[in-house]
């Protein structure tokens, strides 16, 4: 557990300098050493897929994979919807029985179930309409192909949310090492066998991966639930779970508009080899950030039970120390990644990707913004006020996409631009949640533990203003 009764990170930290916070991450990475191992590495992993795949695809034929993606990100405003919003509170009350919390683990996963069917079901009824040339042969394949994969894929928030919020920590290291793991070793097995590679061969692959991991993980899941007669879903649990999920649903869309929405733009007014080189820029940058806030996953937990107990002060100090802690961390790496860009690109993806080091030093410079503001959602789902992740992220996709669609559309800075316009939008994004975790401070100050939302529904923004 990261938040421990005799251990606050700010206790040490909160008022050091850079090699304090620096020593802090060290402390905290000890705290949640199994977790942020496993992370680190499935994160690893997953840059390594990536990194595979462009070296046999090219930037240009792997921009194209990206584009069809982009296309399916969207439905993940059905498929993505937060079902699990209520559980971090309802799996630390102690008044909710064993069997309850259990059916409610799986209502959450059977809303993800429904809610994927139909996202599959537009996503198939849409496809001649927005995939250009759809009926032309091999992008016909490759975007029905990536139907399974897109489907797989949303099972796996969904899971990784229960077992944060469970505590279940080794189930959830396990699952996202296999599931990061295994597209590596196929596309590994499958480049050393010298034979043909495509698109779709590459599709091929992540399905078969995919499919694998889920149902490991699945099975993990009905393991630590106690077997399949848990596996029956409450319905009067379902009403308050969508309720709960609107205001993270919002913030969902934000992130969907800022990332599908940036992609879609790029892939309609630029070529496919800018676009494979934004997403290798953007995933190399999501490693290093995604290292840096390894040690975030035990927080759900832990914070939850401090606000069980009302010790918010404690709450307060630890949020303060551990956004030092990787900020710091992340502000070093930056710093590193900006001076070695060309190097670090070329070593990495080929030499083709040196031409796309200013693209990565751009990218850079949103590290610690992600270092500083990856804590503020972990804090919101303890407090019980998960509607608080709307703000923030709607307040900063406006400059993202429209300043996106500007550059990209009307002047010459191309994917550039569109770089740009997110390292803008990332530090509004930083200034809205740090208002938005203060009010959530002082709201937490003035309610008993009795008014956090359990079963009953969630509190919506105006509750707290009332």
């Amino acid at each position: 557990m990261l938040v421990q009764r005799n251990f606050h990170a700010g206790t040490k930290s909160e008022h050091g300098g850079i090699i304090a916070a620096h020593l802090t991450w060290f402390r905290l990475l000890k705290a949640s050493w199994h977790s942020a191992t496993a992370y680190v590495i499935s994160q690893t992993l997953t840059a390594a897929a990536a990194a595979l795949a462009v070296r046999g695809l090219g930037a240009s034929a792997y921009g194209s994979v990206v584009a069809i993606i982009a296309y399916y990100g969207w439905f993940s405003l059905l498929s993505n919807y937060w079902t699990y919003a209520l559980l971090p509170n309802l799996l630390a009350d102690q008044s909710v029985t064993s069997s309850e919390k259990k059916r409610a683990c799986a209502t959450a996963m059977f809303l993800t179930v429904i809610l994927t069917a139909f996202a599959v079901l537009i996503a198939f009824l849409t496809m001649p309409i927005f995939i250009p040339n759809i009926s032309a042969g091999p992008l016909h394949r490759i975007a029905v192909l990536y139907a399974l994969v897109f489907a797989f894929a949303q099972f796996r928030p969904t899971l990784d949310a229960i077992s944060q919020s469970a505590g279940w920590l080794r189930l959830w290291s396990a699952s996202n090492l296999i599931g990061t793991a295994l597209p590596v070793v196929f596309l590994l097995f499958y480049l050393a066998s010298s034979k043909a590679f495509g698109p779709f061969v590459y599709v091929l692959l992540l399905v078969a991966a995919t499919a694998m991991s889920v149902a490991f993980s699945f099975g993990g899941f009905v393991y630590m639930l106690g077997g399949p007669r848990y596996l029956r879903p409450k319905l009067s649990l379902i009403r308050p779970f969508l309720a709960a999920g609107q205001g993270p649903w919002i913030s969902l869309f934000s992130n969907v508009l800022i990332t599908v929405g940036v992609k879609s733009l790029i892939a309609t007014y630029l070529v496919s080899k800018e676009l494979g080189f934004f997403e290798i820029v953007n995933t190399f940058c999501v490693w290093i950030i995604s290292a840096g806030l390894s040690v975030t996953i035990p927080a759900l937990s832990g914070w939850s039970r401090l606000v069980a107990e009302q010790d918010i002060e404690a709450l307060r100090k630890d949020v303060r120390a551990c956004q030092a802690a990787t900020g710091a961390v992340l502000g070093t790496m930056a710093l590193l990644v900006i001076v070695a860009a060309t190097p670090i690109l070329r070593t990495l993806y080929g030499r083709e990707f040196g031409d796309a080091a200013l693209l990565l030093r751009i990218a850079a410079l949103s590290m610690p913004i992600g270092g500083l503001g990856g804590w503020y959602w972990y804090a919101a789902f303890a407090i019980g006020q998960p509607w608080r992740m709307a703000r923030p992220n709607i307040t900063c996709c406006v400059p993202i996409f429209g300043l996106t669609y500007v550059f990209v559309r009307f002047t010459s800075l191309g994917v550039i631009g569109a770089l740009l316009a997110t390292t803008i939008g990332n530090f509004v994004w930083l200034a809205v949640w740090e208002y938005e975790f203060r009010q959530a401070l002082l709201t937490a100050r003035e309610n008993a533990v009795g008014d956090i939302p359990h079963l009953s529904g969630s509190r919506s923004p105006s509750d707290d203003e009332s």
